[in-house]
């Protein structure tokens, strides 16, 4: 296995996950259809399929992903423009908890099916350690 495979139960991750604050959630990802600015490692680019929103307080939950169409490099090295296939699909929010250790302050790896099956926040997420 490479360095750029994140492996977790057998499931290679497919989707990242980036907080949002109200205004760049429904200006960027839903108005215009993409993410700007995205730092990510060249060879994980590669195997992200998706990309799904965490929105910030006072909503504090995963709502909603959209199928990646391109990754557009920017100037910045690592950086890129996240282009949407198509307009981003609602979901039953995956909500922060009192049984989650954190909130999504940056971007994180998982796979689409844990966060559609999730019933809350640490859930959508492997285990590390």
């Amino acid at each position: 296995m490479d360095k750029g495979q994140i492996k977790e139960e057998g499931e290679f991750f497919d989707t990242i996950v980036v907080p949002a604050h109200n205004k760049g959630f429904n200006d960027v990802f839903i108005g215009e259809s993409k993410w700007p600015n995205l730092k990510i490692d060249k060879i994980k680019k590669d195997r992200v399929k998706y990309i799904a929103v965490y929105q910030t307080k006072p909503i504090s939950a995963i709502t909603h992903y959209a199928e990646v169409s391109s990754f557009v490099p920017l100037e910045k090295n690592g950086r890129y423009d996240v282009l949407l296939k198509k307009s981003a699909v609602k979901i039953e929010s995956v909500p922060f908890t009192h049984e989650d250790v954190c909130a999504i302050q940056g971007p994180r790896y998982t796979t689409l099916n844990r966060i559609l099956t999730a019933k809350h926040l640490d859930r959508a997420f492997p285990a590390f350690g």
